[in-house]
This record gives C-alpha cells, sequence and structure tokens, in this order.
C-alpha cells in the first residue's frame, strides 16, 4: 500500500517531510509541506469554532464571498480581505492604489518622524528649562540660608530684632524663630 492510498478520503489536513528512504530519519525541520484538501472541509460558516476552520472556510470560498463572515470577530480576517480586495483591482486601479498607500505611509513616516523630533526637542528643552530654575532656586535658596545665618549671628550677639530686621530684610517674627 502507498502513502497516498494510506490518507483517508475524509482528511483534510496533511503535514509532509522530507525523511530519508531507507532509514526514516527525518532529513530537516526546516523543511515541509502542508496540503489542505479543501473539498473535504464540509462545514458552513457558522459551524466554525476555530481559527483554523473560519481560515479553511475562508480559503474555500474566498472566490464567492462578497462580505467576509467573521469579520466583526476577528482583526486577522480584516487584513486577509484588504489583501483579497487590492488582488482583484484592475490595473489602473491598483496603480492608484499604489500611490495612495505610498503617500499615506510617507505622510505617516513623516508625522511619527516629527513627533520623535517634537518628543526629543521637547524633553532638551525641559531638561534646559528645569536646569535653568534649579540653579536659580538652589542660588535664592543660598542667598536665603545666608541672610537666616547673619541674622542668627547677630542675634547671638544681642543686636535689638528691629537693627537686624532692618539689616537682612528678614521679619521680626522670622527672627525670633531662629
Amino acid at each position: 500500500m502507498n502513502a497516498i492510498s494510506a490518507i483517508s478520503s475524509s482528511k483534510i489536513h496533511t503535514d509532509v517531510i522530507l525523511a530519508d528512504h531507507d532509514t526514516g530519519r527525518m532529513f530537516s525541520d526546516k523543511i515541509r509541506q502542508v496540503y489542505l484538501e479543501l473539498p473535504w472541509f464540509t462545514k458552513d460558516a457558522d459551524d466554525c469554532e476555530t481559527d483554523f476552520e473560519r481560515w479553511l472556510y475562508l480559503l474555500k470560498h474566498m472566490d464567492t464571498l462578497d462580505r467576509m463572515p467573521f469579520k466583526a470577530q476577528k482583526a486577522v480576517f480584516d487584513k486577509l480581505l484588504e489583501v483579497a480586495d487590492v488582488a482583484n483591482l484592475s490595473k489602473d486601479e491598483r496603480v492608484l492604489y499604489d500611490e495612495a498607500l505610498k503617500r499615506y505611509r510617507d505622510y505617516k513616516n513623516t508625522i511619527d518622524y516629527a513627533e520623535e523630533r517634537g518628543i526629543e526637542k521637547g524633553r532638551k528643552e525641559g531638561i534646559e528649562i528645569g536646569v535653568t530654575k534649579g540653579l536659580k532656586e538652589g542660588r535664592k535658596e543660598g542667598k536665603k540660608e545666608g541672610v537666616y545665618s547673619v541674622a542668627k549671628a547677630m542675634k547671638e550677639k544681642g543686636l535689638p530684632l528691629l537693627t537686624i530686621a532692618e539689616v537682612t530684610g528678614l521679619g521680626e517674627a522670622e527672627i525670633e524663630t531662629l
């Protein structure tokens, strides 16, 4: 009995590998052929339960489908429908489609690049502003610390609060807390 007659007439999927005739050892796990016998697939669209069955249904009925039966369920079928629609375009329609697709991709790449550059520029400006603001606040805080230390030293020397306030610009309440 040969391999062909051993295959059941109801088998839809056949996975063929290359093997050494004498030893039966697989030649390569990288090379294999998968045969789908679509005439043996008899399910209706509503009876398909798995993605594999949906693919089989779609492949078997592709030439008669105006709309895809599972469009709302699976995004992968949307892509296949798009490819199938493009394949059915006339030569002139295909040229127009390719030009429109090229314009879209160019536009999208331009927008993506501009967005990337904008983010980069925004980060750079943000860092510059942050550093400038940090230095400014640091100087201000440093001056404030210096004023407090002078006021504290004057208070320790016993100078009147009014005099310390006039010299440092601090309020008497602030000087009392030092």
